[in-house]
């Protein structure tokens, strides 16, 4: 696996396509492990080309399945289904309350943005006026947002009188609201269990990717 990397790299790939190569190599051995028919995957073991900021290629709307599907059913789909359909900044994302959220009108309103501010999440105002503003969503993000309502509801239920009131639509188990850095652990997490490359969360609210998830909706439905 080390050799064919490198090879492609001498030949002339790009880091991104390598990365790509390998990608794939290991989302291939990671379902021959769940079928039982090697032992490990071994593409977890080689090391990859680092790759500039400026090439890294958009997401296709197969990677934007891929990740969709590497975080379905875990407490992370709900907030990676938004950012992907919206590009929402991680941030803003997280700072969303319920009533920002219209359901039925399929809009997001933006208004407030969770950061860490002398050792706690506190939500601020957005730096500038154009940063307030209103998003459409598709229905596929609807459907999963209504479910995450349900299960945070089920939660606010077990947790009893150690839930942490509040609106947020993203929050731990407990109810406070869910930070960055955890979400990011989580995020990288999943991606690797699922035999995909590392990328940042906050990739997947680029323009590009956005698009990418209208298109990859329609192509699942």
């Amino acid at each position: 696996m080390q050799r064919l990397l490198n090879r492609k790299l001498a030949d002339g790939a790009k880091p991104q396509t390598v990365r790509n190569i390998h990608a794939c190599l290991r989302r291939a051995l990671a379902q021959g492990v769940r079928w039982g028919v090697t032992l490990r995957n071994v593409a977890t073991l080689v090391d990859l080309p680092r790759v500039d900021r400026d090439d890294v290629a958009a997401l296709s709307p197969a990677d934007a399945r891929a990740v969709v599907e590497a975080v379905r059913g875990d407490r992370l789909e709900a907030v990676v289904t938004v950012t992907l359909a919206t590009g929402l900044r991680q941030g803003e994302a997280l700072g969303l309350r319920w009533q920002d959220v219209g359901l039925d009108e399929r809009v997001i309103h933006v208004r407030h943005a969770l950061q860490r501010m002398g050792g706690t999440v506190q939500l601020v105002e957005p730096k500038t006026k154009r940063s307030k503003r209103t998003v459409a969503f598709p229905p596929s993000a609807v459907t999963v947002l209504r479910e995450h309502r349900k299960r945070q509801l089920q939660e606010r239920l077990w947790a009893g009188s150690r839930w942490q009131e509040g609106d947020n639509v993203f929050t731990s188990t407990i109810g406070t609201p869910m930070t960055g850095a955890d979400v990011t652990r989580r995020f990288q997490a999943l991606l690797a269990a699922a035999g995909l490359p590392r990328m940042r969360f906050h990739d997947l609210a680029t323009g590009q990717r956005v698009s990418c998830l209208h298109r990859a909706s329609r192509h699942e439905s």
